[in-house]
């Protein structure tokens, strides 16, 4: 399995940790933990903030991403990398070399 090029291939565009817990083992209870937890922990960080700290905004704790939730964050990337793209062709064409 180490020396499997196919496996490291298909394993090389793996992100790890980019996807949160699975949808079946995502239940209420899980849910509602997870907004106690944000919730602790916008607490903590705004109690840091009285104290005159510097708190980082927290984190909110990973929830499931469906199937549906992918192909939009992915279309949405798409359509950004192409608005992106035509910017810089319209900027690379406007572009004037100074002598």
């Amino acid at each position: 399995m180490a020396d499997d090029d196919e496996l490291a291939e298909s394993l090389a565009d793996y992100k790890p940790g980019t996807s949160g817990p699975r949808v079946s083992e995502y239940t209420p209870t899980v849910a509602r933990l997870d907004i106690i937890a944000d919730r602790l922990a916008d607490l903590t960080a705004t109690t840091v903030k009285l104290q005159g700290g510097k708190a980082t905004p927290p984190r909110p704790a990973r929830r499931p991403e469906t199937a549906m939730a992918r192909v939009q964050r992915r279309r949405s990337e798409a359509k950004l990398g192409s608005l992106i793209a035509e910017v810089q062709a319209a900027q690379a064409r406007h572009t004037t070399p100074t002598k």
